[in-house]
């Protein structure tokens, strides 16, 4: 029982199993109209998920292939006809902390951007962005290109070259793996473009650092000479008065007591002057980043503030480190009683040592903590590319408020200790602190004199070998591919752009089709499956050259007619399937009348009937087909029959059966047309004559095939065939199919492949139940190998008609 895929029957026929369910009947044990068709649990697990999904690809493979095709297409389109962009960078290296800030700079140097120290990467970066002299140089380059360059005397190279440089730009971008090298991009229609604006862009912008360094220099050197006169003249000026009040008192010198307190307050002067340089230096750098920060974003001061310094991270450190000031300034203050002490290494000072060393750990580890949490905040407030940059400022910002703390303690540590020296000072005699004083000021003049000289010297060897704090560090190479566009990345994106628009579409359609392709559908609804036909167009096209019709002996046949015209092809082994399963469904009782019907028109029903009652007779089995689709009958076109006496006229006019008149050159085949030809006039037949396609209007088939004549005539025919199939007309066309399923013993239904919808079968079968017809079950017509793939092992058979065709042909014996 291959046609019906039945695995078991057992003895009462009262269950079925197929591959993947059973058919069960309910009440009526043995009625084909009661069998419904339940899932039971599959042994192919995930194997027939696949082949689903292999059968939704290959079905809607047009679907896929041509959404592929169209947006690969585009995207090759689109590639190829861009205008390419080429891409060259060269690398500088910056240093912008090598230099005094700009405050300590002479009067005029400030004027000149590129001679500040003060910025960050990212403010050298936005300077580099707008800066005016720099594009100005890079045009006047440009123009020198144009007018003096040769290369190789190709004007039109010159001229593409030049526009390039006109309609090209530059991007400056930091280098993410260092934190100072600029990245110089230069992005042209070709790559010599490119790569030169590159290169003139770099170029231009270390001369200009290297000219403003060396204005700097060169105006930070005069200001140190004139510094230098008024220093040396200051000096002299003081030296004279010593010598003058020595002179005048009659004075040897300062004595041993005046000399320290010199040299004490002397010392502390400088390192108090130190120390405000560095503070005002500090505090200059953090009011930069911080104003940077808050560039960036306005509210971090208060974030700072509010979320993590609330904890007094910042108030410990300023406390801690004024207990170190304390400490310091108590040795101190030791030390200058007893000078001796220093040097002795005298026990009574480690309480002092031990506890400024408790406290500077204290503090390093309160620093460490404190810009952390800086950093941390500073992070969650940017997107990833202002993450790093943010998060280092906040790190640079937090180390410097550390440090100007610190150096704000020191400050007030000499501040204290040179305010004791100066008490002590003024307790000295009269003539002794009037030398005392003058001796004091000519030393700070001296050491300030000496700091002017060896900056001077400083200035002037600076001066003389000055780079400038860029230096290129990679030229831009032409470069040989362009960045964009960029056609193997978007061939690859338009690849799975269009396979994913495509298994999309494919879906899409597929949940939207409701029409059967597979016999899994009609099991799924409910239906028992009895055979699947293959499409015949395939060999039609191949045995016949397509043509419709054929001679045989004087005989006009219809090619579809398989099971006469090539009875040993997959197609007619179908229908001997389905003759079969008639044979043998039910043993307790013969399948005489047969009807054979379909949801709708174009599914194959007539060449179905005509093709099953072929193969009946070839059985032996004495066969009558009845057209009994007065509609549109088919039945005298496929045979190539006269229509002298047909159906019709045998029910209305009560003609004698002659069933000598029926038969056909096919033995134990006959076959009764509707109705006769236009011409004969009988009743029941409308006046207009032919309708659509040249078929006689019959007025009233329904009352016609209902009529007791037609109860009748079947007694008659019974008595003398085998076998009666009935053609008749669509379910969904006309109600005859549903009355004449009352008067046949069993019914099929025929849906073509890729043609019959879900709800057009489960609405024909509802209407057969609904007047008791005793359903057999559903033959899937026109089956197409394209249409499925991979779902049932036995469809391969079917692909070309010819496999197992030749089995036993005497020519292919030794095969």
């Amino acid at each position: 029982m291959s046609g019906s895929h039945l695995r078991r029957r057992d003895e009462h026929y009262s269950v079925y199993e197929s591959e993947v369910g059973r058919w069960t009947p309910s009440q009526q044990s043995g009625s084909y109209g009661e069998y419904r068709y339940t899932d039971v649990p599959s042994h192919r697990g995930g194997k027939e998920q696949v082949e689903n999904a292999l059968d939704l690809l290959f079905r809607r493979k047009w679907t896929i292939l041509i959404s592929f095709i169209i947006v690969l297409a585009g995207a090759a389109t689109y590639s190829f006809t861009r205008t390419p962009r080429y891409e060259a960078s060269s690398y500088v290296s910056v240093d912008l902390g090598t230099r005094t800030i700009i405050d300590a700079a002479p009067s005029g140097v400030g004027d000149n951007l590129f001679a500040r120290s003060d910025r960050t990467l990212p403010g050298e970066i936005r300077l580099l962005q707008i800066s005016d002299q720099l594009q100005t140089r890079v045009a006047q380059r440009i123009a020198a290109i144009q007018n003096g360059i040769s290369l190789n005397d190709n004007s039109e190279t010159i001229e593409n070259l030049t526009a390039g440089l006109r309609s090209g730009r530059v991007e400056f971008y930091p280098e993410r793996q260092t934190e100072n090298i600029i990245e110089i991009r230069g992005i042209g229609t070709n790559p010599e473009q490119a790569a030169l604006l590159s290169k003139l862009y770099a170029e231009e912008y270390v001369q200009l650092t290297q000219q403003a360094s060396l204005t700097y220099i060169s105006a930070l050197r005069q200001s140190l000479e004139d510094s230098e006169s008024e220093r040396l003249e200051e000096l002299n000026d003081i030296e004279g008065q010593i010598r003058a009040y020595l002179s005048r008192e009659g004075a040897v010198g300062l004595d041993l007591e005046g000399t320290r307190l010199v040299q004490q307050i002397a010392s502390l002067e400088t390192q108090q002057d130190d120390l405000g340089i560095k503070l005002r230096t500090e505090q200059a750098l953090l009011d930069n980043l911080e104003n940077e920060i808050s560039s960036i974003n306005p509210n971090i001061a208060a974030r700072i503030s509010s979320e993590r310094l609330a904890a007094g991270l910042e108030q410990r450190i300023e406390d801690v480190q004024a207990l170190l000031a304390d400490e310091e300034n108590d040795l101190s203050k030791i030390l200058r009683a007893n000078p001796g002490m220093r040097d002795r290494n005298l026990d009574v000072l480690e309480p002092y040592n031990r506890r400024i060393r408790l406290l500077r750990v204290e503090v390093d580890s309160l620093s460490t903590l404190y810009v952390a949490e800086a950093t941390s905040l500073g992070a969650s407030n940017s997107g990833q590319d202002g993450l790093t940059y943010l998060a280092t400022l906040r790190q640079q910002a937090s180390e410097k408020r550390i440090l100007i703390s610190g150096l704000e303690a020191q400050l007030e540590v000499v501040d204290t200790r040179l305010g004791g020296y100066q008490r002590e000072l003024s307790d000295l005699p009269g003539q002794s602190m009037e030398l005392t004083q003058l001796e004091r000021s000519r030393l700070h003049a001296e050491r300030l004199y000496q700091y002017v000289v060896e900056r001077l010297q400083e200035a002037r060897i600076a001066e003389e070998s000055e780079p400038g704090y860029a230096q290129i560090i990679r030229t831009a190479l032409i470069p040989i591919l362009p960045v964009y566009p960029d056609p193997v990345r978007d061939l690859i994106l338009g690849t799975l752009l269009g396979l994913l628009l495509g298994f999309g579409l494919a879906v899409i359609k597929e949940k939207l089709d409701n029409r059967i392709y597979q016999s899994r559908q009609v099991r799924e609804q409910g239906f028992r499956e009895i055979a699947v036909i293959p499409n015949l167009r395939p060999l039609i096209e191949k045995d016949h050259n397509g043509q419709e019709f054929m001679e045989v002996d004087g005989q006009r046949l219809s090619t579809s007619l398989v099971s006469l015209v090539n009875p040993i092809s997959a197609a007619s082994e179908a229908f001997r399937s389905v003759r079969t399963f008639t044979q043998f469904s039910q043993l307790d009782k013969n399948v005489q009348t047969m009807l054979i019907s379909s949801p709708g028109m174009g599914e194959g029903k007539s060449t179905t009937a005509a093709n099953l009652a072929i193969v009946m007779a070839q059985a032996g089995r004495k066969t009558l087909l009845i057209d009994a689709d007065l509609r549109r009958p088919q039945q005298h076109r496929l045979f190539g029959l006269n229509r002298e006496s047909g159906l019709v006229e045998l029910i209305s006019n009560g003609k004698t059966v002659d069933e000598a008149s029926w038969k056909t050159f096919v033995d134990n085949l006959f076959v009764l047309t509707a109705h006769h030809s236009v011409g004969n006039s009988q009743e029941n037949v409308d006046s207009e004559g032919e309708g659509e396609n040249g078929h006689l209007v019959i007025s009233n088939p329904s009352e016609l095939l209902g009529s007791h004549g037609m109860d009748e005539f079947l007694k008659i025919v019974k008595g003398s065939f085998d076998t009666i199939i009935f053609d008749s007309p669509p379910v969904l066309a006309a109600t005859d199919a549903a009355l004449l399923s009352t008067k046949c013993d069993a019914t099929i239904v025929v849906a073509r492949t890729g043609y019959t919808k879900e709800g057009e079968l489960d609405y024909t079968m509802e209407a057969f139940n609904d007047v008791g017809a005793k359903v057999m079950g559903v033959i899937l017509n026109a089956f197409d190998i394209s249409m499925a793939y991979g779902h049932k092992y036995r469809y391969r058979h079917y692909t070309k008609y010819g496999r197992y065709s030749k089995y036993g042909d005497s020519q292919n014996a030794g095969a």
